[in-house]
């Protein structure tokens, strides 16, 4: 009798000590996760004030920028396209670590090499950086929330847009200070990127699934009807959004306004994707991914009728922060969805990241060559076209479930 109870007792520390070290480990890899997409949103914001000055300094057309920006999205895609091999060759924590190396090395090369060529060759390792750590954390994410059976990523690119405000206002002020535009790259990028690629190395980070486990896309899930539609609703959302991350600060430029008011709304676009994903979480938990993707889609339809018809720069200004409410849920709901398609993680995360990546090489470009051939403002009717067929897509997902997509097609 004594042994059994001796026994039992032993069984219940086990099993204590092992949920504590679950939870230690749960905490460690949302720590990491935070870290990262806080660098990675800094990063985009720094970005997304700093093209205005490049394409001046550069003496680029918006054509030519929109070209020689492809660099980023198209290596982007390819790493997408093979991550379930990269990731099981080195690792989740490694694939982490050497994405904020490869984000500052872009960085440093853009400020350092400040010609067409240097921006090529930076753009194509920020496309390997933010590329593979798109696919790493999401994957995390989507394991946590499995794991734990609450919704995460919104949470985390709620930090990550976040970051994104802070990084544009950071580099506002510099602009305003007198720095030029590599020394803002270059210093504002090692901030954020430095720290984080240490604490990556200081945390357990790929506590849930196995990386050996992780495969390329599976053709089922193309077959699969609901994936279908969040991978073309990630894409819509995506080719607004990187519409507003590329061309939001020169299109407000072009309507008279000035670098450092533009570098605040562009701020204030963040903003409101921080106000967004934030609200999404609860909104998801509440009615589903299915009325977060709705509300996006119509918000989209209405901000890109507002910056098309903008009769002056206020007008203007709101519908670039109402953008960036609009845009704020549509990601983190998509891959959300995606991961309750009874699929492996890896490959519903890079299924629906696949997509935004192609909007990163489809839309800025598409844009950038219609506002060439007519107007910064006249070009804003791609983003309304994409809320209008958001919003038509939406029609077509089941309702029910916390995600609001089932595992049938």
């Amino acid at each position: 009798m004594t042994d059994d109870s001796s026994s039992g007792s032993s069984s219940s520390s086990s099993v204590a000590a092992s949920a504590k070290d679950d939870r230690g480990a749960y905490r460690g890899l949302r720590g990491a996760l935070l870290a990262l997409s806080v660098a990675f949103g800094a990063v985009l914001g720094v970005q997304g004030v700093i093209w205005a000055k490049v394409i001046v300094e550069l003496a680029l057309s918006e054509g030519g920028f929109a070209t020689a920006q492809l660099a980023l999205p198209l290596i982007g895609v390819v790493v997408l396209a093979y991550n379930g091999r990269i990731y099981t060759a080195i690792g989740a924590q490694r694939q982490a670590f050497l994405s904020a190396l490869l984000l500052l090395g872009g960085m440093v090369v853009i400020g350092a090499i400040p010609h067409v060529v240097g921006l090529v060759v930076g753009l194509l390792l920020c496309g390997l950086g933010s590329a593979s750590l798109d696919a790493a954390t999401n994957a995390a994410a989507i394991d946590l929330e499995r794991e734990t059976g609450r919704h995460y990523l919104s949470f985390m690119h709620g930090f990550q847009a976040g970051a994104a405000l802070l990084g544009a206002a950071a580099a506002s002020g510099l602009f305003a200070l007198g720095w030029e535009y590599p020394a803002v790259a270059i210093v504002t990028t090692a901030a954020v990127c430095l720290p984080t690629a240490v604490v990556t190395l200081c945390v357990r980070f790929a506590v849930t699934g196995d990386p050996e486990e992780v495969e390329e896309i599976p053709s089922s899930l193309w077959r699969n009807s609901t994936f279908v539609r969040l991978v073309l609703l990630c894409l819509v959302g995506s080719a607004a959004e990187a519409i507003a991350t590329v061309w939001a600060v020169i299109y407000l430029q072009e309507g008279g306004t000035s670098i450092a008011v533009a570098g605040a709304v562009f701020g204030g676009f963040n903003g409101a994707m921080i106000v967004g994903r934030f609200a999404n979480g609860p909104l998801i938990e509440a009615f589903g991914a299915r009325v977060s993707l709705w509300v996006s889609g119509s918000l989209m339809a209405v901000s890109g009728l507002l910056l098309l018809t903008a009769p002056n720069e206020i007008v203007s200004a709101v519908g670039v922060v109402l953008l960036g409410l609009a845009v704020a849920g549509v990601q983190p709901s998509t891959i959300s969805a995606a991961g309750t398609l009874g699929s492996n993680s890896g490959a519903a995360a890079s299924g629906i990241m696949l997509s935004a990546y192609l909007a990163l090489v489809i839309a800025p470009f598409v844009y950038g060559w219609v506002a060439d051939w007519t107007s910064l403002a006249s070009a804003m009717s791609i983003v309304a076209l994409c809320g209008v067929v958001g919003t038509l897509l939406v029609a077509g997902l089941p309702k029910g479930g916390r995600a609001g997509a089932s595992s049938e097609a």
